[in-house]
This record gives C-alpha cells, structure tokens and sequence, in this order.
C-alpha cells in the first residue's frame, strides 16, 4: 500500500483526510479530489482476497465521504461521482455514469454489479445485491435518469432499464429478478412490429418480487406485485396486482391499520419468535409476560406498548428495550438521554437512546418486518439521519 502522495492519483485538485488507505494498484485521475477520513480503496481484506487486485478510477470529480470503502477489482468512469459517508462500493463493480452519480449514507453496492448512465441520485439505505445491472440499452442518451429514494432493496439479478427516465420512492422492494424496462424494441417499426418507450415510476412502499414491468408504466405507493408477474399498465396506490398479464386483484389492500388488540397479537408473537433467535447470543432467555422477554444474563427486558408513559423512562434499575405505537411523551430532539433505555417509535420512525448489541439485534428483526426506522446508532446512541 502506498499513502495518498501516490503518483498514480492525478488531480488538479486534491484534498485527502487522515488515515485513508489506497492501495498501490489504485489509478485515480480526475480534476476535482475529494477524499475524506478513513476512506478506504482497493485494500486487501478477508473479504475480497479472491478478487482481482487494482482499481481505475477515471472522472471528471471525485467525492469520497468519511468512511467510504471501495473494494478490489472495481472500475469507476464517469462526470461527478460523490459516494456519501460510509457506502460500500465492494469488489468486481463497475460504474460509468457520464454526467452525476450521487450515493447516499450507509449505502451498499455488493459484489459484480455494473451501474451506468448519465444522472443518478440514490438515497440513503440502499442495499444492492450481487449481478444487478442499472443501464442497459439507450442508457447514456440524453433522456437517461434514475432517481431512487431512501431504503431501497434490489434483489440479485434485478434490471433497472434507463433508456427513459425511471423515478423510484422510500422503502421500495425489487426482488431477485425483478426487471424495469424503460424500452422494449427490436424489430421494424415499420413493419408493424411493437416499439415503446416510456418512463416508470415506483411508490413509496411499494414491493415488488420478480416481476417485470414494461415501459410507461405507473405502480402507485403501497402497492404489492406478485411473484413472476408481467406489469404492463398503471397499478393504483394501495393495490394488490398479480398475473401475466397483471390484474388488479384488490384495490385499496395496503396500507390496513391494526386495531390495538391486533398490535399486541402481533408482537406476542414477534417476541417469542426474537427470544429463539437471540437464544444462542445470551445466556439465559424466558418469556415473563405476553408482550415482554427479559434476557435474565444482562438485566435486559425487551417489551411492546401500545401507548408511551412518562413511568416508562423512570424505572432504572434494568435495561429496556420499549417498541411503542404511539410516543406523545418524548420531544424528537431526545438524545441518549438514559443509557438504561432505548425506545423504538413505530409512528415516527425513530429510535431514541442507547444503542448496544440487544438493540441492534432488534432493530434488524424489525426491519425483517418491513418496520423501518430513520435513525442509525452512532457510538452509544441512536440519532437521526443527517
């Protein structure tokens, strides 16, 4: 590993943080160089030891955030290219975006993904599994554009067509396979053969596994799309749509609201469920009431509330962990205000106080649940998203 006075890194510009680690086989030219701390590119790990070494960077600006890793392998070209703090761009990638490709925080592109086309914007969250293709055919033409919102999951082998422009919401879901196609051509126009092109937009909450959907199509929010289905007309908000060609089964499915009797079934059930997962991470384990486990090895008691009380927060003699519906007690400016207790705000989609090794547990078990929080635990505690 050679430090960042590398020669093989060319810019006019330049400004690199404290402890940033290239590798020697890094090439990165570009004009504008932003490299913050910790960023690491190209380094050896245990991980990505099989790959193939060397990176090749080649942009017009470069914006590294602290803590952005860029694995083995990895080939970027493109206009500006900003990786926001702590994405993970792993080995055997390859992206060329002609014009602006912005990453949001926390963001994770896995292994053998390729990635091209002229202005893309993704949000904070993404996790993109290996084999997915962003681009395709027409993708560096002038109508080309991806914009993706926060917590999107793209499945293996998903294909995001960009011919025309593709506008994606929150917390969207595309399956192993799912494909968008912006663009759907190959024979003669003239010869009475089908052509189209057309934009797609996604809703927020939206989920959708191995479907695919055809250009000029519109899927409203809170939609769900079956398995293997072929999407070639407009899914109102809320619908439950399935079939080749797809058919709109029920409209108005999603969202249902629970009733408080149905919460409290749900998360007997949630904890008990939890408790077996966690049983090999702690000592002891038992479930003390019907909507309470308490991990007796560290004091901890894991329970779900209907409504907050100012009680709730009082009690210091054991770590709590509190899943609340509603939460009319606390500001959402609190902090890490009480290390023995940390709330899960199911409303609002935070995550008040202390953060350990139970809490994060929990906080993945949730998100298995589709219950997903705008908070991420720094050091001890939990704060929002920047």
């Amino acid at each position: 590993m050679k430090s960042p006075d590398n020669p093989k890194i060319l810019a006019k510009n330049r400004k690199i943080g404290t402890n940033a680690k290239i590798a020697e086989d890094v090439i990165i030219e570009c004009n504008d160089l932003t490299i913050a701390d910790n960023v690491s590119i190209g380094i050896r790990t245990e991980e990505n030891f099989r790959s193939v070494a060397g990176v090749v960077i080649k942009v017009e600006k470069l914006v590294l955030e602290d803590g952005v890793t860029i694995g083995r392998g990895v080939t970027i070209k493109g206009g500006t290219i900003h990786l926001a703090q702590n994405t993970k761009i792993k080995s055997n990638n390859t992206i060329n975006v002609v014009d602006k490709l912005e990453i949001g925080k926390y963001g994770t592109i896995n292994e053998h993904c390729e990635i091209s086309g002229r202005d893309i914007t993704i949000g904070q969250e993404l996790w993109m599994l290996p084999y997915t293709k962003i681009g395709g055919g027409n993708a560096f033409e002038v109508f080309s554009k991806l914009c993706i919102g926060h917590y999107c999951h793209i499945g293996m082998y998903c294909l995001i067509n960009t011919s025309r422009p593709v506008y994606i919401g929150d917390e969207v879901g595309l399956g192993t396979r799912t494909m968008l196609y912006t663009h759907g051509a190959y024979s003669s126009a003239l010869k009475g053969f089908p052509v189209a092109f057309g934009e797609i937009h996604v809703g927020s909450y939206t989920w959708i596994p191995g479907a695919v959907v055809t250009p000029g199509v519109r899927i409203g929010k809170n939609c769900v799309i079956g398995v293997n289905s072929l999407v070639n007309k407009d899914v109102p908000d809320g619908s439950f749509a399935a079939g080749s060609p797809a058919n709109i089964i029920k409209q108005n499915a999603f969202p249902r609201e629970f009733t408080p009797e149905q919460r409290a079934d749900f998360f007997r059930g949630f904890l008990q469920t939890f408790a077996g997962i966690c049983s090999d991470k702690f000592d002891q384990h038992c479930i003390t009431g019907s909507n309470v486990i308490s991990f007796q090895g560290d004091n901890t008691t894991i329970l779900f509330k209907e409504q907050l009380q100012n009680q709730d927060l009082n009690d210091d003699q054991n770590r709590r962990l509190l899943i609340v519906y509603t939460n009319d007690v606390l500001a959402d400016n609190v902090g890490n205000w009480d290390k023995n207790v940390t709330i899960f705000d199911l409303k609002k989609k935070y995550i008040y106080g202390f953060a350990d090794d139970p809490s994060e547990l929990l906080v993945n078990q949730l998100r298995r649940y589709g219950m997903r929080f705008y908070s991420r635990c720094q050091g001890k505690a939990y704060v929002k998203w920047a």
